[in-house]
């Protein structure tokens, strides 16, 4: 190969300098510097690109990283632009299978091997491309590749859709159909144990619902459930609806004695003025420990008051109805909040067993009639605004034993 070309000024140094360039392999691909010929002293740039079926991977000779900028150009530079081939890969039909190429990137003159894998309900039937026949493998690779695995359906392909449930015997979970056929669409459903109420899907599907569409390979669904009841209540008037009840707390082995646990009418009358509109929700946990357990019951209807009925206090001999304090009872909208302790105020047994028993419910205040004529300024609490009580004219004020919003 002759030598650069120097362009030279009379009995004085070159006043500029030829670059000269390379690719390798031929043909794959182009490098160009900037500015070219380089004036004495100066400072050019390179700049490669692939051709088709190429991957730049970088220069050498008088530059050697993925980027060349030579300055105080003294002398005649050579630069290569280095490329190797790229393997194309593809499947036929889309869903048959899976087709992958050791290594992903072949250095020019290096070894590549290709293996198809078939999805359940077809069948390899071999590469076409730069390959043939079952086998995929090639020495030295010096030009890019195209390979294609190809696969046949073996009768109607089917997919499973493959159902679990967190944690492990909290319910189930049910996808129509199951196998799916390929294309087809799926819908999947999960039905708590009793003690356990849904919570969420994940895996294949995310959040309340599960539907599946355009299935081509098989899927993962998860139910999540979480300690809960659910029942009908039993109100003094009016229809029933349905209530659910979910806590958090109490240890690892805290959960719901469905036989024992259930929404129930009122246990006795209640003090004058109050009403139980929608019952009461009567619950037994097992296997709790000492930490506090925050009980949420979500009612049909909005609620005013939360109301206990049981032993008030160690002492006590009877069940009656009282209030928890108000770091323990709260209501909002149509939820009822009581934070319990085994053993502890609001634990009917007042026993340190492992069990925590409760029967509470939704208060609200009812008209007692009119008991009288008030004087202005002067009225009894709760009779009006005059006796500055929380309630209407003809209210009876709370209770003792409600606790109201």
């Amino acid at each position: 190969m002759p030598p650069p070309e120097v362009v030279a000024t009379p009995n004085g140094p070159a006043s500029a300098h030829q670059i000269v360039t390379w690719v390798r392999p031929n043909a794959s691909g182009a490098v160009s510097c900037t500015p070219h010929p380089v004036p004495h002293g100066g400072s050019t740039h390179y700049t490669a690109s692939a051709n088709p079926g190429y991957i730049f991977t970088g220069f050498f000779q008088d530059c050697a990283n993925k980027t060349c900028d030579l300055t105080n150009v003294t002398t005649a530079k050579q630069v290569t632009a280095n490329f190797d081939p790229v393997v194309t890969t593809s499947v036929n039909p889309t869903g048959g299978g899976t087709v992958s190429c050791s290594p992903k990137q072949v250095s020019y003159g290096y070894p590549v091997v290709c293996t198809a894998v078939a999805n359940p309900g077809y069948v390899f039937k071999g590469f076409s491309g730069s390959c043939s026949g079952d086998t995929c493998s090639r020495t030295s690779v010096t030009a890019p590749m195209t390979v294609t695995a190809n696969f046949a359906a073996v009768g109607p392909v089917w997919h499973s859709i493959n159902t679990s449930v967190s944690p492990t015997g909290s319910g189930a979970v049910t996808c129509t159909p199951n196998p799916v056929p390929h294309g087809y669409n799926a819908s999947c459903t999960a039905s708590p144990n009793p003690g356990y109420v849904f919570d969420r899907f994940d895996g294949a599907c995310n959040g309340n619902t599960c539907d599946l569409s355009d299935v081509t390979a098989p899927r993962n669904v998860v139910a999540h459930f979480k300690p809960g009841f659910t029942g009908t209540t039993v109100p003094s008037g009016g229809a029933a609806g349905t209530a659910v009840a979910t806590f958090t707390g109490g240890g690892p082995t805290c959960a719901f004695d469905p036989a024992r646990t259930a929404f129930d009418a009122a246990p006795a009358p209640l003090p004058p003025g109050q009403t139980l509109p929608q019952g009461i929700f009567r619950f037994v946990l097992k296997g709790c420990d000492a930490t506090e357990v925050t009980m949420k019951v979500t009612w049909p209807q909005p609620v005013a008051g939360v109301i206990k009925y049981g032993k008030a206090s160690k002492a006590a001999t009877a069940d009656t109805y009282f209030t928890l304090p108000d770091a323990q009872a709260q209501v909002s909208d149509h939820t009822t909040t009581v934070v319990l302790r085994d053993g502890q105020l609001g634990d009917n047994d007042r026993a340190v067993k492992g069990e925590i028993v409760d029967p509470h419910g939704p208060i609200v205040a009812k008209p007692l009639g009119c008991i009288g004529h008030a004087r202005s300024g002067a009225g009894p609490r709760g009779a009006g605004p005059a006796g500055g009580g929380r309630g209407g004219a003809g209210l009876a004020p709370a209770a003792p034993g409600v606790k109201s919003r």
